[in-house]
Formats: C-alpha cells, sequence, structure tokens
C-alpha cells in the first residue's frame, strides 16, 4: 500500500457515536467535515456524512461527495475512495450494490471497495500482531480460508507473502476450502501424511476426486508441495464438508497433534479470504487470532455477539478503528 493516500467517506454517526439529523434549507450551502489520520505510512482522509431529517436525495449527496473531495488538499487525480457500507446505501438505496454509485463517480477517482485494500492492509494487521523484529513472536498454527471472491492464484500468492516470514515457527498449517454447498463439491478430504511425504510417495498420492476440483485444488497442492520440500511442513488439505469435530492436524517432519491445532495453549492463527460457510468457526478456542482478509459484515457481526474471546481483526474494522481513534472530539 506503500504511502497510499485513502478518501474513506464514513457516516458521521460512525465516528462520533452520537446520531443527529441535519435540517437542510434550500439557501444552505452544505459542507461535509474531513479530517486526516495518519497511521503506518497511511493517510486516510475521513469525510462526514451526517444524516438529514428528511432523508438524502443521492444525486445531491453523490454531487457533495464528489464536490468534496476535489476541494480537499489532499486530492490528487489518482486517490483512492472508499465508501462505508451506511454511505452506499444512502447512494444506492441497495447497501452492498455499489456499481452504480462507481459509474457516476468522477473517471479522476477510483471508487473501490474493501476488498481492494484488503491484502495491504491484512498484511499491516499482521505485522502489527506478529512483528517481524521479534523471532520469537510468531504464530504456531494457522488456518488457511480460501474463498470465491478471489482467484485462487492471488489468495496462495498473498498468503504465502505475508506467512513467509514465520514459517520457520509454524508447526501446523490446515487450508480449507469449498463450503458444503458449493457446486463443486466432488473433492474427499486429503491428508498429506508425514510418513508417506517421507518416502517420496506422498506428493503423488492425490486422488482423482481430488484433481476433478479444478483449478483451486492444484493450487493448493503445488503451494502445500512446496512447504514440504522447503519447511517440511505437512499440511492437511479438507474440503468444507469435511471438517471433522476432532482434528488430526499433520505439522514438521511427521508430527501428529491430535484434538488441537496448535498441540498446546499457542494461540491458532486463522486467515480467511471470504470462506462462504460458518463451518469452519467452529474450530475456534479462546485467544484464537482471526483475520477476515475479505471483511464480511455479517462475520464481524457474529464475532461482536458470540466470539468475544477470539481477537478479530479485518481491513474494514481496522480503518474503522483508526479513523474513531484519530477524531478530534
Amino acid at each position: 500500500m506503500g504511502n497510499e493516500t485513502i478518501f474513506y467517506y464514513v457516516t458521521e454517526e460512525a465516528v462520533t457515536g452520537h446520531k443527529r439529523a441535519v435540517k437542510l434549507h434550500f439557501w444552505q450551502r452544505m459542507k461535509f467535515t474531513s479530517f486526516v489520520v495518519e497511521k503506518n505510512e497511511m493517510t486516510v482522509a475521513a469525510i462526514m456524512i451526517p444524516a438529514v431529517q428528511k432523508g438524502w436525495k443521492s444525486e445531491k449527496l453523490l454531487r457533495l461527495m464528489w464536490e468534496t473531495a476535489e476541494k480537499h488538499p489532499l486530492y490528487s487525480g489518482n486517490i483512492r475512495i472508499l465508501i462505508q457500507p451506511d454511505v452506499q446505501f444512502l447512494l444506492t438505496e441497495q447497501k452492498h450494490d455499489v456499481s452504480e454509485t462507481s459509474k457516476r463517480l468522477p473517471q479522476s477517482v477510483q471508487s473501490d471497495t474493501f476488498l481492494s485494500i484488503g491484502f495491504p492492509m491484512s498484511e499491516k494487521i499482521l505485522r502489527e500482531q506478529f512483528p517481524l523484529q521479534n523471532r520469537r513472536c510468531g504464530p504456531e498454527s494457522v488456518v488457511l480460508l480460501l474463498g470465491e471472491l478471489f482467484f485462487p492464484e492471488e489468495q496462495i500468492r498473498h498468503f504465502g507473502e505475508m506467512i513467509q516470514p514465520y514459517l520457520p515457527r509454524v508447526n501446523a498449517l490446515t487450508v480449507i476450502y469449498g463450503a458444503e454447498d458449493s457446486a463443486d463439491q466432488k473433492t474427499e478430504t486429503e491428508l498429506f501424511h508425514a510418513a508417506e511425504m517421507q518416502s517420496g510417495t506422498g506428493a503423488e498420492m492425490v486422488s482423482d476426486s481430488f484433481q476433478e476440483s479444478g483449478r483451486l485444488g492444484e493450487v493448493i497442492q503445488e503451494y502445500t508441495e512446496e512447504l514440504y520440500y522447503e519447511y517440511g511442513l505437512v499440511s492437511q488439505i479438507l474440503c468444507g464438508r469435511d471438517i471433522p469435530a476432532n482434528r488430526i492436524q499433520c505439522g514438521r517432519n511427521g508430527l501428529v497433534k491430535r484434538n488441537s491445532l496448535s498441540g498446546g495453549q499457542s494461540p491458532v492463527l486463522f486467515l480467511d479470504y471470504g470462506y462462504p460457510d460458518l463451518k469452519p468457526l467452529r474450530m475456534l478456542k479462546e485467544g484464537d487470532i482471526y483475520l477476515d482478509v475479505a471483511s464480511s459484515e455479517e462475520k464481524e457481526a457474529l464475532f461482536r455477539r458470540k466470539y468475544r474471546g477470539i481477537f478479530y481483526q479485518s481491513p474494514r474494522k481496522y480503518l474503522d478503528t483508526m479513523v474513531k481513534s484519530g477524531y478530534d472530539k
């Protein structure tokens, strides 16, 4: 992400925590309040949208958003604009549909969703949680949840880059893909057994059903083979429907750990790239770390209600927290 500047449109209530409705008069010129927050080489210009008594007309709101951006001292032709879901709703009247809004934005401004910053901001979050300066700091057990929002190669490549500095400490990796109700549920659970891998035959022991799962299965297989040959890390690959209640987790050099992903009290790191099912959440234990790369609103709400003992973070939550903490009350 580098020194990229983000213009983030948020509701006033989301930042201040107070709900107020402004009464608009035709002779008044509305101006949106904005402020700048900087953190970790990232600059965010937060622009607050107040509620109005009779509701916003989408065209007027969009025009004011344009004007605010263009008059802002940090404005440039290549800025990245992010729109909070509640503001999207005001513009489109359909909370998760930003396609029409994107078409109406000025060509000089790049409109984007949270997926656009999901990868680089997730790396920032992970580095904060596990500082690279501390060589003894890092996850021992990792669960990778692959989704359908990104290309398989994108997910594996980004995951590989994020996790690479910690791989010498990782003893267990579980890769989960394909929810139970997915269209390509032809795949059986595949476990690369340590004894088979050590004999040189495990890499070839992939069933026909695994190969039928398509490109995603191939990408996972190639990556986990590389991990074994380079780090001695034996990976467990699960199709969503095959997530067991008591798991057997393979680790480095054939070490088998039963009933616990970590084999001890160390927290497990979950990296979710938009996995479409909630079934893996039953694997969570208090103290685990869950990084929701895809910034699912539904999952964030679920974690607030049911999983308070889990450290949950996402690019959306990270950005919202950053803006709230940087607001000068």
